[in-house]
């Protein structure tokens, strides 16, 4: 499990996130967000007219 978070923390770090807790907590609700991030998934059209993950 630390290695997952880990890897979440490194993916907001590169993507220039600089409040991290809030991402953290933000992702961990919805976590399509943290796949759109990495290019993995695709964000629903009502996600996208809220703004870009992270």
């Amino acid at each position: 499990m630390a290695t997952w978070r880990k890897l979440a923390i490194g993916a907001l770090k590169i993507a220039g996130v600089t409040g991290i807790a809030v991402s953290l907590r933000r992702n961990a609700r919805d976590p399509l967000r943290l796949l759109a991030l990495l290019g993995l998934s695709w964000l629903p059209p009502c996600m996208e007219q809220a703004g870009k993950p992270g």
